[in-house]
């Protein structure tokens, strides 16, 4: 049975919002009834505030429940209230970063259809590098007995995604992340934006700062806030070891960065030395074995 849901969340994610919307009606069968966009960022009076307010109400109670979209965790001060209106009219309050849990990224068939029409977009050799990439991960979570496997081939498949949009630097990090945000893929939107920095700070990045101030501060904030887990650590991993043309000694491919950008920083080095010996131990086996391409 078609269940209608009335979508509630801060403006600072509309466009994910949007997206969350389409994807609930053609995937989870719900109706959505959403707020409406002040898409031309006019001025509003306190009282047309209050029309907008009370509109919003009114669908909240006309729905079913209320689907809030509280992405990194966000509940703002009015969204607040929107939750507490609705669980006093009996309203069931779905939270996206629940509901989302077991789909909060694609399957092996929609990551590739992804990483083929992003190719389309911009061809190169960032693609089979995301191919070997994603075997790489793949091999390792197999060998690990406790990691999704389908999960890491996945995360490994489209880390690169953001180079859909272009021959970017920082640039396809945060286009990777925020694509992977607005289509509901919140796991690998995570993937899209800590494999570049394996220390977990914004200085690490190594190349270009081609995106806005105010873009830089979001991934610098987004990475003060995150907290590695596995997944993150085995792509940062698995990009260190994975060139267009296979697998490469680590070593080899992060002189191949210096060499092509001048500089990589020793601590960046170390600690791509580091998630190896950390990866080595939980599966007792040299990691070169374990990925090699039979």
């Amino acid at each position: 049975m078609m269940k209608t849901v009335a979508i509630c969340g801060s403006m600072k994610f509309r466009k994910e919002m949007q997206s969350i919307a389409f994807l609930l009606e053609i995937k989870h069968n719900m109706n959505v009834l959403q707020c409406v966009f002040n898409v031309d960022d006019l001025a509003i009076t306190p009282i047309e505030q209050v029309f907008l307010q009370n509109a919003h109400y009114r669908r909240i109670e006309l729905s079913d429940a209320i689907y809030v979209v509280d992405i990194q965790g966000h509940i703002g001060e009015q969204v607040s209230k929107e939750i507490a209106f609705a669980k006093s009219k009996g309203k069931e309050v779905i939270f996206h970063s629940e509901y989302w849990k077991n789909t909060m990224y694609p399957t092996r068939q929609e990551a590739e259809n992804l990483l083929i029409e992003a190719a389309k977009c911009n061809p190169g050799p960032w693609e089979d590098h995301s191919r070997n990439v994603a075997h790489c991960a793949e091999r390792i979570a197999v060998a690990c007995r406790d990691m999704n496997a389908d999960k890491a081939y996945v995360a490994g498949l489209l880390h690169d995604i953001g180079r859909k949009f272009g021959v970017k630097h920082l640039g396809h990090v945060y286009d990777g992340w925020k694509y992977m945000l607005q289509l509901g893929y919140d796991e690998i939107a995570r993937i899209c934006l800590s494999h570049s920095f394996n220390e977990g700070k914004l200085e690490d990045y190594i190349g270009n700062v081609d995106i806005t101030q105010e873009q830089v501060e979001e991934i610098r904030q987004a990475l003060a806030e995150m907290q590695f887990d596995e997944y993150d650590m085995l792509i940062q991993l698995c990009d260190s070891m994975a060139s267009a043309d296979g697998i490469v000694d680590m070593e080899e491919r992060m002189n191949d960065v210096k060499r092509r950008y001048g500089a990589y920083p020793q601590s960046k080095w170390d600690k791509n030395m580091e998630l190896k010996k950390y990866f080595e131990q939980k599966v007792g086996k040299d990691i070169y074995k374990i990925v090699s391409m039979d």
